[in-house]
């Protein structure tokens, strides 16, 4: 008798907090069926508890799929999500080529300098001992560039300042000869011919 009021109050509990396991809710109404006789139900309770029991199911059923769908909504989300994020970077990598590619088809412009005929010969001579009057020439460090040996970490804004920006952001060796020779005659003007080592102006005039 006890076990049945307990099995009772089990039931109860089962079908009035809607816990029904949605694989199993056929199982837990046979259950319940077959329970309901030994608790002490009538056929219309019986009938009664069947039903709350077959909701509750249909509750739970339809709880599990909501929560379902929500996942697979969620999920379809963060993969848009992720795709529209590869594809704004590839965009973006794409915008950044295309300006570097514009940059280097620009035509640069080189910015003839008159050179007197004093600080030419200077030049000149600078050009014999520091390159050999290679403008192409590379120090074994790499630090040190063209035919004036100008400085790498420097050049660019010599450039910019001697008038030749357009070739801030070429290496010193691949600039065109007269902007070697425009940004190496502003530097020894501003420095009384003093930017070179003393090797170079014990034997060059104009130091």
């Amino acid at each position: 008798m006890i076990r049945h009021a307990v099995t009772a109050i089990l039931v109860a509990i089962l079908i009035t907090t809607g816990i029904v396991v949605v694989n199993q809710d056929q199982a837990a109404t046979e259950a319940v069926a077959a329970e309901a006789p030994r608790a002490g139900y009538s056929e219309i309770q019986k009938d009664s508890v069947l039903a709350k029991a077959a909701h509750a199911a249909e509750v739970a059923r339809a709880k599990a799929a909501e929560e379902a769908k929500a996942k697979a909504k969620a999920k379809a989300a963060k993969a848009l999500a992720a795709k529209k994020a590869k594809e704004a970077a590839a965009a973006a990598e794409k915008k950044r080529a295309a300006e570097r590619a514009s940059r280097s088809a620009k035509p640069r412009k080189v910015n003839s300098v008159s050179v007197p005929a004093s600080a030419a010969v200077t030049l000149a001579c600078i050009r014999k001992h520091e390159s050999g009057n290679n403008y192409q020439r590379i120090s074994s460090t790499g630090k040190f560039q063209g035919a004036y040996q100008l400085h790498s970490g420097y050049a660019p804004a010599w450039a910019k300042r001697y008038g030749q920006g357009d070739w801030a952001g070429t290496p010193v060796h691949k600039w065109p000869p007269a902007v070697q020779d425009a940004v190496a005659l502003g530097l020894g003007k501003d420095s009384n011919w003093g930017a070179w080592d003393n090797h170079t102006s014990y034997y060059c005039p104009g130091f």
